[in-house]
This record gives C-alpha cells, structure tokens and sequence, in this order.
C-alpha cells in the first residue's frame, strides 16, 4: 500500500499578465494582439487562454463589475440633466428614466393597470381567447378528440 495520498484538482488561477490583457481589453477596448503584446504575452497564447471556462469565468466577472461603474456614472449624468439641463423636454425624459428605473412608472403602460400578459398556446387549430383586463379567462374546455387548445391573449 501507498502512503501518497490522491493529488486535489488545483483550482485554475488566472496568471497576472493574462488578467493585465483581460483588465485593457475590457476597461479599454483593447484588441486580442494589443492586449497581449502590452501586457507581454503572445497573441495565440491569450488566445487559447480566452476560450477556458475560468478564463471566461473571469473576463465575465471583469465585464459585470466595468458594467457595475458605468451604471454608476450614468445615473450620475441623469441625475446632472435632470437638476441642471436647460431643456425642459431633457429633464423629463431625466425623471422619467430615474421613475421608471425605480419601478415607479412602466414604460408604455395603460392606465388601466392592464400588464400587458400574453399567454399564448400554439396548436395545429388556432383558437383565440380574450382574458378581461382584471386577467379572468374564460375557455372552452379542451377537446381531446381535435386535440386543440385554446391561445389566451390580453390586451395591452
């Protein structure tokens, strides 16, 4: 018997120069062959690097948390044309991004409350149901013998 215990899988890791290539090619826009020649790596290499699963997992990672800062200095400048802009079409349009984004106002909604839900089932024999705009359906029972099933539509 062998005293050697079995070896654990290594976690992959991400080698400094290639997370230098994936931080230029994401934060600025950076191609593979320019990422790879400033952060000192050859070009094949990086990528074949780019198409593994961790790799990918990282560069994910990398793009979310680039997308995370945009996102904040975005609403940074709706904030700014909604206090400041001279145009009073461009500080609604401000408001209203800030409303809606706060779940407050859906963009094209009806007064109604309708939600716009659309069920549809689809089936050799087109059949067509109207839900009321409180979302009670009303249907024929299903017909095993046609084998059709009805479309539940609701208006927007």
């Amino acid at each position: 018997m062998s005293d050697l215990a079995p070896a654990k899988p290594r976690k992959a890791q991400i080698r400094p120069a290639l997370a230098k290539a994936i931080d230029q090619m994401v934060r600025h826009g950076l191609t593979i062959s320019q990422a790879a020649e400033n952060a000192g790596l050859q070009y094949e290499s990086l990528r074949v690097a780019l198409q593994k699963p961790h790799v990918q997992e990282h560069l994910t990672r990398v793009k979310r948390e680039r997308l995370g800062l945009e996102t904040l200095k975005s609403w940074h400048v709706v904030s700014e044309l909604r206090d400041n802009s001279p145009s009073d079409k461009v500080r609604l349009d401000a408001a209203k991004t800030v409303i809606t984004a706060a779940g407050e106002l859906a963009p094209d909604r009806e007064p109604s409350g309708s939600s716009g839900l659309s069920i549809q089932i689809i089936t050799s024999g087109a059949m067509s149901i109207q839900a009321s705009s409180h979302g009670v359906v009303e249907a024929p029972p299903f017909d095993p013998r046609t084998l059709s099933r009805p479309v539940l539509t609701q208006d927007a």
